[in-house]
């Protein structure tokens, strides 16, 4: 664990109180007990070193003060040492300071449970909002209810997961279900590209001509196993999303979600570095 994330309701207090799956984590799993300080980062990225207080059957209660950052601090810190928190990493900037897109991710649902593991490692490449989608070919929309709210609901929590493990400066949005006709236009107004990963790009463009003008966010479409309908990908063209391709093999849809953010951050930085 590189840091712990602090529950939402955290306001900036010295001292918090953790239970449940917090408390688990903390004192079942990392073995944390009174005197030991660690990591933690509030949900907007405020970092702080956290000692712990008081341990009971059933919670913990931890010392909160804002930390000083240090890109050599170790994690973490056992009996009573104290550790200065790193800066952000995954996102922000790339070479020569300059700042990153931030990237939303539209994924059409997937099979089984493999949106699990789209979100958690698109988090740790530093995704800046993911976006399940519900297309023609894609499994069934979720169910509306306690059964949607609990999928969503795990979604946020391997996001938060994904956050502590890489250390990256905030937590990701993840959120509700969306059908395909119903995202939002991408707008160049306000420095927006939108990028639909196609098997049959309608456009010979590459991805570095969409990015040469260096936009702050970056909306990008990956398809279900079943690939898109023609007029889904209508809609989308419509909506500004430009269709380029990963490549002249066919990848899976959880491949193709890292690939295609791998893709922009990787050309990003090689466009950058090119200006300097």
């Amino acid at each position: 664990m590189k840091q712990f994330v602090l529950p939402a309701t955290y306001a900036g207090e010295s001292e918090l109180t953790v239970s449940g799956r917090d408390y688990h984590y903390l004192h079942r799993v990392r073995r944390f007990s009174e005197g030991d300080t660690f990591r933690g980062r509030s949900r907007d990225g405020v970092p702080y070193q956290l000692t712990v207080a008081e341990v009971g059957p059933n919670s913990m209660r931890l010392l909160a003060r804002p930390a000083t950052r240090n890109p050599e601090a170790p994690p973490d810190a056992k009996a009573g040492r104290t550790d200065s928190i790193a800066g952000p990493a995954g996102g922000g900037t790339v070479a020569g300071g300059a700042a990153a897109p931030d990237i939303v991710l539209y994924q059409c649902l997937p099979k089984a449970r493999k949106l699990d593991q789209i979100v958690r490692q698109t988090v740790e490449a530093g995704v800046t909002r993911i976006v399940p989608v519900a297309s023609r070919r894609a499994v069934k929309r979720l169910d509306a209810g306690e059964r949607s709210e609990g999928k969503l609901a795990r979604w946020r929590r391997i996001a938060e997961e994904a956050v502590q493990q890489s250390g990256r400066s905030t937590v990701p949005a993840v959120e509700p279900v969306r059908d395909l006709p119903e995202l939002p236009p991408v707008g160049a107004a306000d420095s927006e590209v939108g990028l639909l990963f196609y098997e049959k790009a309608l456009a010979d463009h590459g991805i570095g001509s969409y990015l040469s003008a260096g936009p702050r966010r970056v909306a990008i479409v990956i398809g279900p196993e079943g690939g898109l309908s023609d007029d889904e990908v209508d809609i989308l063209d419509r909506r500004g999303f430009n269709s380029v391709s990963l490549g002249p093999n066919v990848l899976r849809t959880e491949t193709a979600a890292i690939y295609a953010i791998a893709a922009v951050q990787s050309v990003y930085r090689e466009l950058v570095a090119w200006k300097q």
